[in-house]
């Protein structure tokens, strides 16, 4: 019954976010910011009112959650390996017949779209270098003058 229910309000969510024509991304933004907003408004009424403030949790990252997360990105990249490796040795027909399909629609929607895909990604390429030489200006060269002194 809980699936049922949460299938349905994620459905939901989805067709709403459809038909509003947002992006996933500033949906999420202005949620937050409402939310900030509402907490915000929250402790300056409570404050109003003369009441004391809730003490919020720290917010820390420890070593063991960096870990858990290093260690479970580390099992999916296993795992994506796993796959190509039985893909490549044809043990299993199902997900090689789903890179065929795959390989053939990216490759068609390229062709179709080559233009802007290409001008794209000259642009992430462009900024990347850009983002490459800031940091290599300010960190690695002063990196290497240490050391060759």
């Amino acid at each position: 019954m809980f699936q049922v229910a949460s299938s349905f309000v994620v459905t939901t969510a989805w067709l709403l976010v459809e038909l509003s024509g947002l992006s996933f991304l500033s949906l999420c933004s202005d949620v937050m910011l409402f939310l900030i907003v509402l907490l915000f408004l929250q402790a300056n009424f409570t404050v109003f009112r003369h009441e004391k403030l809730q003490k919020l949790p720290k917010l820390v990252l420890s070593e063991e959650m960096v870990n858990n997360v290093a260690a479970s990105f580390r099992l999916k990249v296993n795992h994506a390996l796993l796959m190509a490796h039985d893909i490549t040795f044809g043990k299993d027909f199902r997900l090689f017949l789903q890179g065929i399909i795959l390989s053939i629609t990216v490759s068609a929607l390229y062709n179709k779209y080559q233009e802007h895909v290409d001008l794209f990604a000259g642009q992430i390429r462009q900024r990347v270098r850009n983002y490459y030489n800031l940091v290599d200006e300010s960190v690695i060269s002063r990196i290497r003058r240490t050391v060759a002194m």
